[in-house]
């Protein structure tokens, strides 16, 4: 254990999740701007320092903060949305002001997730290969794009080596915060609870399900890798309907939403969206560990413990 790992964004159900694998490995530095959702598991850790700041404030970084990190992994996003410029601003910003400190910094690397989901629009073949053209549909998306943009600029101009990590639909971590996002942890919420459930938007939208387990394993190889600049798609190559979803979750927990409804949505949808994993399989010894029925799986018994 001698590499210094900065998580931005740790208190979200991915970088606790993260927080929690690389801790066996890793120093780290855990930003949180609740302390209450810091996990117990990161309080009085040898290896582990938590540090404040707010990423829509103007002076929430510190250079001391993140001095001493090799590899800056930045999970935030703020403001999730659809049609919000606003989103696409403040993202932008908050990753602007911290690269402004990097050179004050040990950082040498900087893995970013993105979003395969969003990134590309609805796409002219499947599965999406990187070098599909981007065009987001969603100010979420844009806003992906728009820091992506940003940190291949500032590898160009800095040579601090960029990785980019673009996942497909992620499941799995909300499981271990109670933090209810997507429709898998949703749906679970609801028939564990016997709550109604909504289907938003089109339910056969076709959608590339990535469990949290598989998206940890890429940002370890990307940590690792000695690549100074990384695109990857982290994805199945297989995708699946909302309806397929809903029944597959359903036979495997043997119960199903006390009631399942229907809404229509007045922004555009992204029809199918399933990712190509050609690139990270050849550049690393990353592999899809767990298809979305193991996963399911595997969350089913670990409610029934």
């Amino acid at each position: 254990m001698n590499e210094h790992i900065g998580i931005v964004g740790s208190t979200s159900p991915i970088g606790i999740c993260l927080a929690k694998n690389l801790s066996n490995d890793f120093y780290l530095t855990l930003s949180y701007r609740d302390k209450n959702l810091v996990s117990s598991d990161f309080i009085n850790k040898n290896n582990i320092k938590n540090v404040y700041f707010d990423l829509q404030s103007p002076n929430f970084f510190d250079k001391n903060i993140f001095k001493k990190c090799q590899t800056i992994v930045w999970v935030a996003h703020i403001m999730q949305s659809y049609d919000k410029e606003e989103e696409i601003q403040i993202n932008v910003k908050a990753v602007k002001s911290f690269l402004k400190l990097i050179p004050e910094t040990a950082v040498r690397k900087i893995v970013y997730i993105s979003s395969g989901g969003s990134i590309y629009g609805n796409p002219l073949t499947i599965p999406i290969p990187e070098s599909h053209s981007l065009k987001p549909l969603s100010s979420y998306g844009k806003a992906k794009k728009a820091v992506e943009e940003i940190l291949i600029k500032f590898h160009e101009r800095t040579n601090i080596k960029i990785a980019i990590l673009r996942p497909g639909n992620i499941y799995g971590s909300e499981f271990f915060t109670k933090r209810s996002k997507g429709i898998i942890a949703t749906y679970i919420n609801c028939i564990q609870n016997q709550k109604p459930f909504t289907i938003i938007g089109n339910s056969d939208a076709i959608r590339d399900y990535l469990h949290i387990n598989d998206l940890i394993q890429a940002v370890k190889c990307a940590i690792g890798s000695k690549k100074n600049i990384i695109l990857w798609n982290v994805g199945t190559e297989t995708g699946y309907s909302v309806s397929y979803i809903i029944n597959l979750i359903s036979s495997i927990f043997k119960k199903q939403a006390f009631q399942i409804s229907h809404r229509t949505v007045n922004w555009p949808e992204i029809h199918v969206n399933v990712l190509s994993n050609i690139r990270i399989t050849t550049e690393s010894d990353w592999t899809v560990a767990i298809p979305l029925e193991i996963g399911i799986q595997r969350i089913a018994e670990q409610y029934k413990e």
